[in-house]
């Protein structure tokens, strides 16, 4: 009995693995932004969020191969399917910096704000940085 319950907890996290092992979200993003420092081009991007490293996102450009992980906190975490998926940016000027990351899973992904973005933004107008909203979809 007791090894039966032990194989049959083991299956279901191979088996919860095997599904559920990334999210993936897609985005055309109209222009260059910052994300950690790095300066990342317009093009389409696939952010993915690994399950066994849930604060981890990687965000590859698809056009150029370039890509950066960041590390996110979750922020809010809603049903799935109760948002629909994509990239916030905050805009300092003509400059713009990762933000969010939102997914159909219900997750919220945030990430803290660059000692770049932090200078950039200690040098702006005393007005909240404005949102940029890029829809994506899941992949």
């Amino acid at each position: 009995m007791k090894i039966n319950r032990i194989a049959l907890l083991l299956a279901a996290a191979i088996g919860t693995t095997g599904l559920y092992a990334q999210s993936k979200v897609v985005a055309n993003v109209p222009f260059d932004f910052s994300v950690k420092g790095q300066k990342m081009p317009a093009g389409k991007y696939e952010v993915t969020r690994d399950f066994a490293r849930p604060d981890i996102i990687q965000i590859s450009n698809l056009d150029d191969s370039r890509s950066v992980q960041v590390i996110t906190y979750r922020a809010v975490e809603n049903q799935p399917g109760a948002e629909s998926p994509r990239m916030i940016f905050n805009q300092y000027g003509n400059r713009y910096f990762f933000s969010e990351l939102w997914t159909s899973d219900g997750i919220e992904s945030r990430t803290s704000p660059s000692k770049l973005e932090r200078e950039v933004k200690a040098s702006a107008t005393p007005k909240p940085a404005p949102r940029i909203t890029v829809a994506a979809v899941d992949n």
